[in-house]
């Protein structure tokens, strides 16, 4: 049983994109995503919200 082991992140792709970006400059880099519908949320991220953090990775200074 899960409990209160997840957050929400809500925005636009670029504010998600950013919050994500934090955790992975923490070392995270696998997330569990959900949303309502599923499908639809699934669909928004990979189009919508990877691209924006891609690109904030690549910018990333090495590290």
């Amino acid at each position: 049983m899960r409990v209160n082991c997840g957050t929400a992140i809500v925005g636009d792709p670029e504010q998600v994109a950013n919050e994500l970006l934090g955790y992975w400059r923490l070392g995270i880099d696998e997330f569990i995503l959900s949303g309502f519908p599923h499908v639809e949320e699934c669909s928004r991220v990979a189009s919508d919200v990877i691209p924006v953090l891609k690109s904030l990775i690549e910018a990333e200074p090495p590290a």
